[in-house]
């Protein structure tokens, strides 16, 4: 599951409208892989690909968070249902219409906004002693082709990347190494997503590639 890919969305007043704010290509992030987190809850905060923060305006009325799954998988990504508070405010879009949950799917999604300044916190795990990846500096941007990897901290063995084009198709996966080279591709935007394989943070950036 850790591998599906899903876009966050945010909507206000109406699902038929334009998203006022999205941030493309997540993974789930659990807090902890080796037990069971059952109830448990990860903190997606609202930023761009650099990891700043993106205030969103929501005025009074209704609101709407989602997310959209962009990797195609037999089952999709898991989410529970809070079967204590039935709210009948769940909805999905399959075929391009948003529709209510059937009756028979009781409770509410799991999905808890949080507002203010202050960052909620995640579900706790023990933490692991080593850098995430903060510490991973990637120059020049734009770039004629090549790529430039910098580490703060830590070994290159720890870490992993991927490349997906616009579209959100994958167009390259390995292990992470002083250079990414992207000759073989054509010119365009291109977003790159590194993460730790001990920690399991990632970093997003958009790149741009000039040809």
């Amino acid at each position: 599951m850790q591998n599906q890919l899903f876009n966050l969305r945010v909507w206000v007043g109406s699902l038929d409208s334009e998203p006022v704010y999205q941030r493309e290509l997540l993974k789930p992030f659990y807090p902890s892989n080796l037990l069971d987190t059952l109830q448990g809850f990860t903190t997606y905060r609202l930023e761009d690909f650099l990891g700043n923060a993106t205030p969103t305006f929501i005025p009074a009325g209704d609101f709407f968070v989602g997310w959209q799954q962009v990797s195609a998988a037999q089952l999709g990504i898991p989410v529970g249902f809070d079967i204590q508070n039935p709210c009948g405010c769940n909805f999905s879009n399959i075929t391009g219409e948003w529709k209510v949950f059937p009756a028979s799917v009781q409770g509410a999604l799991m999905i808890r906004p949080v507002f203010g300044m202050a960052t909620n916190t995640s579900t706790g795990a023990s933490e692991v002693a080593n850098a995430g990846t903060s510490g991973v500096e990637v120059y020049p941007n734009p770039t004629a082709g090549t790529l430039f990897i910098r580490l703060k901290v830590g070994d290159f063995s720890d870490y992993q990347m991927e490349l997906y084009n616009e579209v959100g198709q994958l167009v390259g996966r390995a292990a992470l190494g002083p250079e990414i080279s992207l000759g073989n591709l054509p010119g365009g935007v291109y977003f790159l997503r590194i993460e730790s394989v001990k920690t399991g943070e990632v970093q997003q950036q958009k790149i741009f590639l000039t040809k």
